[in-house]
């Protein structure tokens, strides 16, 4: 990342790693917020069809606003290093938060389930269909809140 964009982000702090890069939690200094910062790793930029498809990831991302679907706040390439801002939602993904508490109350499990369901008919609007929905891409926010995350291998329906 060049030295203006590292001045524009601080206080990083590594998120989660998954198959299409790492995640950081860091603080947008021009914005003064928390993000999420998805990077897709240096040495997976020499692939054409990676960078297509993280390309891809971040246009599905921009596609769906909703509250029920975690925010993009901007997409770039810079100096090589390929990036998805979004918003950070303080919380914990439901196969964590399963595994820590044990499992759910069945009218809890409803509310979940039901803030799932609205975050994906969202992006099925947008003409995306997920295709990776599991636990551990569903976050539960502080607030009680489930958003829907990783749109990496949505497809779009022609």
């Amino acid at each position: 990342m060049s030295r203006s964009s590292k001045e524009r982000m601080s206080t990083w702090e590594l998120s989660g790693e998954g198959g299409m890069g790492t995640v950081w939690k860091a603080r947008h200094l021009k914005l003064d917020k928390l993000v999420a910062l998805k990077m897709l790793p240096a040495h997976l930029t020499r692939d054409p069809e990676t960078v297509r498809r993280f390309e891809r990831e971040m246009r599905a991302v921009g596609k769906v606003e909703h509250p029920n679907v975690v925010r993009a706040m901007d997409a770039r390439e810079v100096g090589g290093l390929h990036f998805l801002v979004m918003e950070y939602v303080e919380g914990v993904d439901l196969l964590k938060y399963v595994e820590q508490r044990g499992p759910r109350s069945f009218a809890d499990a409803c509310v979940m389930i039901r803030h799932a369901a609205l975050g994906l008919a969202a992006a099925h609007a947008q003409g995306l269909i997920h295709r990776d929905i599991k636990p551990s891409n569903l976050l539960l926010s502080k607030q009680g809140q489930v958003k829907v995350l990783d749109l990496g291998l949505a497809r779009l329906m022609t």
